[in-house]
């Protein structure tokens, strides 16, 4: 197996595995159909400032596998990008309550199928 397939592999394990990093997240897509997968979850309430400065900002992020997405669920346009824009998220906090995201900006690794989201609050 070369590199690059093994780490495929473990991507989609690591974001995968409920017994590990991973956790139920709700995608809704922009026209309101609710996509279930499994993705890891952080948020930080530190960020530095333009001197480099620690300051309290709150940063949310989701990453999952675009292997685990459901058959028949596409977040590609017609020329093959990842496009989640006006797409939302729910995830269920440490304390057991869901919170609610908008995807403000995604990060593709196309080499092995990482995506990274940043998230903003939505209500």
């Amino acid at each position: 197996m070369s590199l690059i397939n093994a780490a495929k592999r473990d991507i989609k394990q690591v974001t995968s595995n409920l017994n590990e990093w991973a956790l139920d997240v709700e995608l809704i897509t922009p026209i309101g159909d609710t996509v279930l997968i499994k993705g890891v979850h952080t948020k930080h309430h530190i960020g530095l400032d333009s001197d480099g400065i620690p300051v309290n900002a709150k940063t949310s992020s989701l990453a999952f596998s675009e292997d685990n997405l459901p058959v028949g669920i596409s977040i590609r346009n017609a020329k093959s990008e990842v496009v989640l824009k006006n797409w939302k998220c729910n995830v269920i906090d440490s304390t057991g309550v869901v919170k609610n995201y908008v995807i403000r900006e995604w990060f593709p690794d196309e080499m092995i199928g990482l995506i990274v989201c940043i998230l903003g609050d939505f209500e």
